[in-house]
C-alpha cells in the first residue's frame, strides 16, 4: 500500500490538481484572515464595511458551493476550474485598483464565487483521475497540499505585507488566479497525452 501511495505522489496529473486546489485554498485563506483588515486598515473604510466586505466573501463562498455542481454539469471540470481561475484573478484584481468601497466589495463577491468552485472540483477530478479503487488516496494527497496552502497564504501574505504593504501582499490571489487558470490548461494536456 505504501508503494501504491507514493506512486500517487509521482502522478503529474493529480500533482497538478494538487497544486490547483493549494493556489485555492491559499486564496481562501488569505481573503479569510486579510480581507477584513484591509478594508479596515488600509483601506481606512468604516467597520460596518470592514466586516461586509468579508460576510460578502463568505456568503459567496456559501452559495458558490451549493451552485458549483450545476455548473460542473453545464461547463465540466475543465472549464470550471479555467473560468474560476480568470474570475478569481479578476476579481481581486477589481478590488485591489479601486479605493471605492462597494467596487471592492463586489471584487470580493466575485472572488469568493470563483474560489467556491476550486477546491470541489479538484477533488472530483482527482477521484477521476485515480487508479481503479484509489480514489480516496488520490483524493487524500490533494487534501494534504491543498491544507498546507490554506495555512501557509496568511503567512505568506503576512510576510510580503510587512514588505510591500497589504494592497500588493493581496496580489498573490490575482497571481493564484492566473496559476489556477495555467495549471488547468495543463492539466488537460496531460490527459489528452494519457488517451
Amino acid at each position: 500500500k505504501e508503494i501504491e501511495r507514493s506512486r500517487l505522489y509521482r502522478n503529474v496529473p493529480l500533482l497538478l490538481v494538487a497544486a490547483i486546489a493549494t493556489l485555492g485554498l491559499l486564496s481562501e485563506g488569505e481573503m479569510e484572515h486579510w480581507s477584513g483588515i484591509y478594508l479596515r486598515q488600509s483601506l481606512a473604510l468604516p467597520a460596518l464595511v470592514g466586516a461586509s466586505g468579508v460576510a460578502v466573501f463568505h456568503a459567496a463562498m456559501a452559495v458558490g458551493r451549493l451552485g458549483a455542481a450545476g455548473i460542473v454539469l453545464c461547463f465540466g471540470n475543465r472549464r470550471t476550474l479555467l473560468g474560476a481561475g480568470l474570475l478569481a484573478a479578476g476579481g481581486m484584481a477589481l478590488s485591489l485598483a479601486t479605493r471605492e468601497p462597494l467596487l471592492v466589495v463586489a471584487g470580493f463577491l466575485v472572488v469568493g464565487l470563483a474560489l467556491s468552485a476550486v477546491v470541489p472540483v479538484a477533488f472530483s477530478t482527482a477521484g477521476d483521475l485515480a487508479p481503479s479503487g484509489r480514489a480516496a488516496a488520490a483524493i487524500s494527497v490533494v487534501t494534504t497540499f491543498g491544507y498546507g496552502g490554506f495555512l501557509l497564504g496568511p503567512v505568506i501574505v503576512g510576510g510580503l505585507a510587512e514588505v510591500f504593504g497589504l494592497r500588493v501582499a493581496l496580489g498573490t490571489i490575482v497571481v493564484a488566479g492566473f496559476l489556477i487558470l495555467a495549471l488547468s490548461l495543463r492539466l488537460a494536456g496531460q490527459q489528452k497525452q494519457k488517451s
